[in-house]
């Protein structure tokens, strides 16, 4: 039959063995006195029960006299629950036999559609919508290493203690105008890494890594923002392409300084850059001054 154990505590167990004949008609308060068993053992009070019930002809005065009221609700909850979970099993079974419709999953481009509503008034400057990958999600698929880790701790010690006056070597930001080759930029990277060593005693180097680009009115804006340079605006992949970058630069050995041009860059790269930059263009924005306030890095203000 099926066995049913209740929860044991240090004064009272109680094993209920049921039979299916014991769960329906008049037969099931003379099984149940057959089948309840009760026992004390471990009790600190003097007082028993009688540990079994024997069957019968009169069980309804034996039960009155154990208190039968919770034993019988406790058998009329059993009952009912299982009937209820057989009732929405088969009812399970049957949406699932059910035909549906072939509908699409819905996407996340769906909703930027329904966002972007154009008229006279709204969105008049927007041509389209789409969604951005998070930070975290970037930062979970291009982890840092313990190597990358070391190399940016250090560069920003080293940069903190001559801005501070404690080392007296020279600082040099070294690097193309802006990438838009990520393996040339790699290429250019290890010859760099090479001389930084060799004048390690003299100089502090840190490799010029320019993601973005100001524009006073037209032109690239830098790999992030197109990194096919064919005007696709594919920011996904240029910011994958950048975060990538930082990694192998800084498996490398060497530090890498980066100009913060949107304030959301910083979400997706700062914990890969040993040195920040606040160009010409923003220095005097407030919204730059505010998040330099923020970054973890040392940061430098062209023509502040």
């Amino acid at each position: 039959g099926l066995q049913l154990d209740a929860q044991r505590s240090r004064y009272c167990r109680l094993s209920t063995y049921c039979t299916p004949a014991a769960y329906c008609g008049t037969d099931f308060w003379r099984s149940a006195a057959q089948i309840v068993h009760l026992s004390l053992a471990d009790s600190p009070s003097t007082h028993r029960i009688p540990t079994r019930l024997h069957t019968c002809h009169s069980p309804t005065r034996r039960l009155r006299r154990m208190s039968s009221g919770p034993l019988l609700l406790g058998g009329a909850l059993v009952v009912g629950g299982i009937g209820l979970g057989y009732l929405m099993a088969s009812r399970q079974r049957e949406y699932k036999q059910q035909p549906r419709p072939d509908v699409r999953e819905p996407r996340i481009s769906d909703a930027c559609d329904l966002l972007f509503e154009c008229d006279d008034v709204q969105n008049v400057h927007i041509d389209k919508i789409r969604p951005i990958i998070s930070p975290a999600i970037l930062a979970e698929e291009f982890a840092q290493s313990s190597a990358v880790y070391d190399t940016v701790k250090e560069g920003r010690m080293a940069v903190r203690n001559l801005v501070q006056g404690a080392d007296d070597r020279l600082m040099v930001v070294v690097g193309p105008c802006s990438i838009h080759d990520p393996a040339a930029a790699l290429d250019y990277a290890k010859k760099l890494v090479e001389i930084k060593r060799e004048l390690a005693r003299e100089l502090v180097i840190v490799m010029r890594v320019y993601f973005e680009k100001p524009r006073t009115t037209i032109g690239w804006k830098g790999l992030i923002n197109d990194p096919d340079l064919d005007g696709s605006h594919n920011i996904n992949k240029g910011i994958r392409q950048a975060r990538r970058l930082l990694l192998d630069l800084n498996e490398l050995g060497l530090p890498c300084g980066c100009e913060f041009l949107d304030t959301i860059s910083p979400q997706y790269l700062a914990d890969l850059v040993t040195w920040g930059a606040i160009g010409a263009r923003t220095t005097e924005s407030q919204v730059h001054r505010e998040l330099t306030s923020g970054l973890s890095m040392p940061v430098g203000f062209k023509n502040g």
